[in-house]
């Protein structure tokens, strides 16, 4: 409780409570000292606000002036919250917390490195908008809601609020890259070229060369939890073709499926998305067109026959026949299922090991802070 007078806010304490109980029954402080049994002292302490109410006291008061000990303590715990709580500034701060945390995967955005650690709600904000591309984090809201084409190995998940603040950063991020104009052409004929690359020695780091020199982002960043994306293809800010690869499974016949899909998001779809894409006729387009160019068709046909006994030996054969990655052969018989998905594992690669540091989402990330500070 609070009095006014002409030029401040006074807090009522209770020792005001007590002086005005002690008026009416005409008690001095050493009367109610005598009554309770306690020195002079505490009771002028109490009074004067430089000692507190203990729940003892409490006791003593309320049978003293008949109120009941958690009156007292009431008292004393409302005194202390208007004249010891909290500054406004720090209670403000907890809000703005409570909302950054409820809107954005702080923990794993600082597990990942992607933010560092911030003492002040202000830092924390200036390091979420530089990895988001704002200037102010209420831009976040205000922007229009990141519409990109995506793969997902589980259809039925709903999208989780997670996705748009990785969309956003893989976009802010894409931004960030130099590369010559997009020539939709050439990356349709590097497309009927791809699985020659998934063959070779330095295939991923020579495709991806090949990529950039045509006018397409590549980037490996991974996903964040809860959006069990694969892939994305997006246009950057500067309405370049990018993709993202997330490295979920980090198997070699991930990655060329992964990008075989989303370079036919950007030859089929991509000029024509104008609505939220979650897994509709555009995603199974995709992914037959990117079968296709992994030779699916010849693949069957080779192992036509062997099909209900096949040895690793066959798969070999058609591999270096067609020339594929056989572990592109093993995961689309497994996805079949000729053979046993535990199968799928014996001709597969780690593909995040093979992706070049300079297509590292995380590189692009540490210059955004270095050219923050």
């Amino acid at each position: 409780m609070t009095r006014k007078n002409s030029s401040q806010e006074i807090f009522v304490t209770p020792g005001d409570y007590i002086l005005d109980y002690l008026e009416r029954r005409e008690w001095t402080q050493e009367d109610l000292a005598a009554i309770m049994d306690v020195s002079p002292k505490s009771v002028n302490q109490i009074i004067k606000g430089k000692q507190s109410i203990t729940p003892e006291m409490a006791q003593l008061l309320g049978e003293a002036f008949n109120k009941t000990p958690e009156y007292w303590l009431n008292l004393e715990m409302e005194h202390q919250l208007q004249v010891k709580g909290l500054e406004e500034e720090r209670l403000a701060n907890v809000g703005k917390r409570v909302r950054l945390y409820q809107q954005f995967p702080i923990q794993e955005l600082l597990k990942k490195g992607w933010i560092k650690a911030s003492s002040t709600i202000q830092n924390l904000e200036s390091n979420l908008v530089n990895i988001l591309g704002f200037k102010q984090i209420e831009d976040f809201d205000k922007a229009t809601r990141q519409v990109a084409l995506y793969r997902k190995s589980n259809e039925e998940k709903e999208q989780h609020p997670n996705l748009q603040v990785w969309l956003q950063i893989t976009q802010h991020l894409a931004s960030q890259v130099d590369t010559p104009p997009y020539q939709k052409q050439k990356l349709s004929d590097l497309y009927k070229e791809l699985h020659k690359y998934t063959y070779k020695e330095d295939g991923v780091k020579l495709f991806l060369e090949k990529l950039t020199d045509i006018g397409v982002i590549f980037m490996y960043l991974p996903h964040l939890q809860k959006t069990y994306v694969d892939g994305v293809a997006h246009k950057n800010k500067e309405e370049k073709p990018y993709i993202v690869y997330t490295g979920r499974y980090k198997r070699i016949d991930n990655f060329w499926f992964t990008l075989g899909h989303e370079i036919g998001h950007i030859l089929q779809h991509l000029d024509k998305n104008s609505g939220a894409n979650v897994y509709n006729s555009q995603e199974g387009e995709a992914d037959a067109m990117a079968l296709e160019v992994l030779k699916k068709n010849e693949i069957m046909e080779n192992l036509e026959g062997h099909l209900n006994y096949l040895a690793d030996a066959k798969i070999l054969e058609v591999a270096n026949k067609i020339k594929v990655h056989p572990a592109i052969i093993s995961g689309i018989l497994s996805h079949e299922g000729y053979i046993n998905y535990a199968r799928i594992h014996r001709f597969n690669e780690d593909s995040v090991s093979k992706i070049p540091d300079k297509y590292w989402g995380i590189n692009i990330l540490k210059e955004l802070k270095t050219e923050a500070k």
